[in-house]
């Protein structure tokens, strides 16, 4: 199992104590015929990702929703000094259970939202100090920052997510960073959300204007 996880055939949450599917399925069904969607949103931006982490260090990540969860399909740490070992390329968490897993759920219709909180909520206590209320305060802050916030699973690890859009409006993806607490003060992580914000909408995506 462990080399399975290494070559990304299976993904582990050391939270849940879950293996996943990995990655490496999806990238040898793209090499047989077309891409699937969310290989196509990594290579997009990747370099846009890539950027942004070089600019305002930590750890950039993306997520997409798959089969109710979120996917992280990938991740740069650059020179980062902080190595998220619990989230890798395959990982699966539940929506709203990191930054960019949090940034999928607020993105979606107030109905589907709260319902998924309220499927989840048990699931939530296994990331440590995440609950259900959190989350629900934490998605009602997109409208008004254009970004969420997750400082509740690692201690004195915090992360800013973004929520990305098509040119048509659908939600495609999620972008975020993640860095020690004490370098993500009020103003720092507006200024990762904007630079996130404007390097996606470079790249074609729409994103919410950040406050």
């Amino acid at each position: 199992m462990t080399a399975l996880v290494e070559e990304d055939f299976l993904s582990f949450d050391p939270y849940t104590k879950l293996y996943h599917l990995g990655l490496m399925p999806y990238e040898i069904v793209a090499r047989a015929g077309s891409d699937l969607e969310f290989l196509v949103l990594r290579k997009s931006l990747h370099p846009v990702l890539e950027r942004v982490q070089a600019e305002v260090g930590g750890v950039a990540s993306l997520s997409v929703i798959s089969r109710n969860e979120a996917l992280c399909v990938d991740v740069i740490e650059g020179q980062s000094d902080i190595s998220l070992n619990t989230l890798k390329v395959g990982s699966r968490r539940p929506l709203g259970a990191g930054a960019a897993s949090l940034s999928l759920l607020a993105a979606l219709g107030e109905e589907e939202r709260e319902a998924v909180i309220q499927r989840e909520s048990e699931r939530y206590r296994k990331y440590g100090n995440l609950t259900a209320e959190f989350v629900r305060a934490a998605c009602a802050e997109l409208p008004e920052n254009g970004h969420v916030f997750n400082a509740q699973i690692i201690p004195g690890i915090g992360a800013v997510g973004v929520p990305l859009f098509t040119a048509a409006g659908a939600l495609a993806c999620a972008v975020s960073i993640t860095n020690t607490v004490s370098r993500l003060s009020p103003e720092r992580r507006r200024d990762i959300a904007l630079a996130l914000v404007q390097a996606a909408r470079a790249a074609g995506f729409q994103a919410m204007d950040i406050a």
